[in-house]
């Protein structure tokens, strides 16, 4: 008799088929991932070692290396060929202690310019349409706005909390973030600016559970919702956490939970807003997901390495993986933190 798990696999392997194209190693560190659609190359900033390696869309390899102070959230201006990203200490964590946004030029691979300096930086944000970039400031709980063909700060919008994430509607030009209310305050707040006239309205100021943070936040602007993946305690179980995407319809401001699988572990989500999919990834567990705007599982794909190795890989918890689309070339990249390896999948 067949077991839930290989039926389930089989029905998976019939909706959509996932291969693996190969793997690049990697230095032990925490990744984040972005690419150039222009070009299609792949980006890897790795915080622990000082610098953005530079991977070859159709080579599969590492073709170059950029030195910078601790990178972490990354994020490109195409047209002009210029990478945004957050470098220096650990304001990704919501300290005050530090970090700016360095500006590389992408056909030299120097930094060129910085903004700002130990402003504790949580996220980075480029609306394309508007050529406005958006950052939340988490030491003096700002969002800055920075006009991205002058580099010059344009505002500082007021939010009263430590954001995190952000998501940006393009044609509207609203922007969306969410964080929590202090270091001590576990409440997680959803707040909409409109990028107009950079009005603040709170979605929602105290939420209805003690939520430890969202590391990742996606705007589908084919039905007006956001969704947010999020950790929570579980319950009864002081030192063990859950994972579950927040589905938010901004028409009503209605809220729903969508529990996903039982997981231990930070992981990654991306959203591919062509396609309308979400894909999840659980590299302790060896598994990648594909799901559909209903959240509902349409492909699984299972790494090759075996679950020992992975649990090798990983040491502690708190860790988590990043992914990115390359849509143009069907391929997706996931880079595993303490897992030193950047997988290679082809839809």
């Amino acid at each position: 008799m067949k077991s839930y798990l290989s039926i389930k696999n089989e029905i998976c392997k019939t909706l959509l088929s996932l291969e693996t194209v190969g793997t690049i190693e990697l230095e032990c560190g925490e990744y984040f991932l972005t690419i150039n659609k222009k070009t299609n190359t792949l980006y890897v900033a790795n915080n622990k070692f000082d610098s953005i390696l530079v991977i070859g869309g159709s080579a599969k390899k590492i073709v170059n290396r950029i030195q910078i102070e601790r990178p972490r959230e990354l994020v490109i201006d195409s047209e002009n060929n210029i990478l945004y990203a957050i470098s220096g200490d650990a304001g990704w964590r919501l300290h005050d202690n530090g970090a700016r946004i360095s500006i590389i030029n992408l056909i030299t691979n120097q930094i060129i310019n910085s903004i700002g300096e130990k402003e504790g930086f949580g996220d980075i944000e480029l609306n394309q349409k508007t050529k406005l970039l958006y950052a939340t400031q988490t030491k003096s709980k700002k969002v800055w706005v920075v006009d991205i063909h002058t580099n010059s700060i344009i505002d500082k919008i007021k939010v009263g909390a430590k954001y995190r994430s952000i998501a940006i509607d393009e044609s509207s030009n609203m922007i969306y973030i969410v964080g929590r209310g202090g270091i001590t305050d576990d409440s997680i707040f959803f707040t909409v600016i409109d990028g107009k006239n950079n009005h603040v309205e709170k979605i929602v100021s105290k939420f209805y559970f003690s939520g430890r943070w969202v590391p990742e936040l996606h705007y589908n602007q084919i039905n007006n919702k956001l969704y947010a993946y999020m950790e929570q305690p579980k319950t009864g179980e002081p030192s063990g956490t859950s994972f579950y995407i927040q589905e938010i319809d901004l028409k009503s401001k209605s809220f729903e939970k969508k529990k996903l699988k039982s997981r231990d572990m930070q992981d990654g989500m991306e959203f591919d807003q062509s396609r309308n999919r979400f894909y999840f990834s659980d590299v302790k567990n060896g598994e990648f997901s594909v799901l559909n705007e209903s959240l509902d599982e349409i492909g699984l794909f299972r790494f090759t390495e075996s679950k020992s190795f992975v649990e090798t890989r990983i040491q502690a918890h708190g860790e988590y993986s990043k992914i990115v689309i390359n849509s143009s070339l069907q391929l997706i990249y996931i880079a595993g933190s303490k897992m030193n390896l950047l997988h290679i999948i082809k839809e």
